[in-house]
């Protein structure tokens, strides 16, 4: 079986372009205040993740406009983190109440390996490789986990 490294997608379908994606790691991103990051416990054994992943992120924001940009990372016990997929959704009916970004993240093909973390790291944009949403002036924005409005990922684990 191949390194995990060597199985990252060489493209994402997002809902809005095409995105190039390489295996990058993900450390010089993190300590940034604009980007939410969700990590779960170590894997037990091997797991394999081949087909369609997606994010159900639930989110309100008092703005007209959003985008949600979420990446999936593998983060190794020596703490390299690795993007394994991405997507981003833009919704311009978002204001007020909350509103479900279905964000596809495409056909992933990983080997995760035993003793790795999965991570979904979420941002509101990722410019210059995402365009970014026209400015509607200041807003406040939410990520809910939790209630009737439980954001999730969705992983096409196959063993």
């Amino acid at each position: 079986m191949l390194p995990s490294a060597l199985l990252c997608a060489e493209a994402v379908a997002g809902p809005h372009r095409l995105l190039r994606l390489r295996c990058l790691d993900q450390r010089p991103r993190d300590g940034r205040d604009d980007i939410l990051r969700f990590a779960g416990d170590p894997a037990p054994s091997d797991l394999v993740l081949a087909g369609p992943a997606r994010a159900e992120l639930w989110s309100t924001t008092t703005g007209q406009g959003a985008d949600v940009v979420a990446t999936l990372v593998d983060v190794a016990p020596d703490g390299r983190a690795l993007n394994v997929a991405e997507g981003v959704r833009r919704r311009l009916d978002a204001a007020g109440e909350p509103v479900r970004f279905d964000v596809e993240l495409g056909h992933v093909a990983h080997a995760v390996r035993r003793g790795h973390r999965l991570r979904l790291d979420v941002a509101g944009a990722s410019f210059p490789r995402i365009d970014r949403l026209p400015a509607f002036g200041t807003c406040e924005r939410r990520l809910l986990h939790g209630g009737p409005h439980a954001s999730r990922l969705v992983l096409p684990a196959i063993r």
